[in-house]
């Protein structure tokens, strides 16, 4: 059997299903993936910040600014651009 090449999801995989209920449940597996990808994801990105924000609170507390963190600075860095966009 010659299996063409194709683009993705253009039908080539190694297994194609062979009904519909197989199709579906190819489906859900592939869509817990995406989901568990996802939050994977987020999560990593909360841990970047609350590790940037522990250093930052542990920077400032060393220097005498008791309440940096990422929050304050980003609120500086963009309180010019929300003063002229009129908020």
């Amino acid at each position: 059997m010659h299996v063409i090449n194709r683009g993705p999801g253009e039908g080539n995989e190694k297994d194609p299903p062979v009904n519909a209920l197989h199709a579906f449940a190819k489906g859900a597996v592939f869509g817990l993936v995406v989901a568990g990808q996802v939050v994977c994801n987020v999560i990593a990105i909360l841990s970047l910040v609350a590790t940037i924000n522990g250093l930052l609170t542990w920077i400032g507390r060393s220097s005498g600014i008791h309440q940096l963190t990422l929050q304050v600075l980003l609120r500086y860095v963009f309180y010019p651009m929300t003063f002229f966009l009129g908020t």
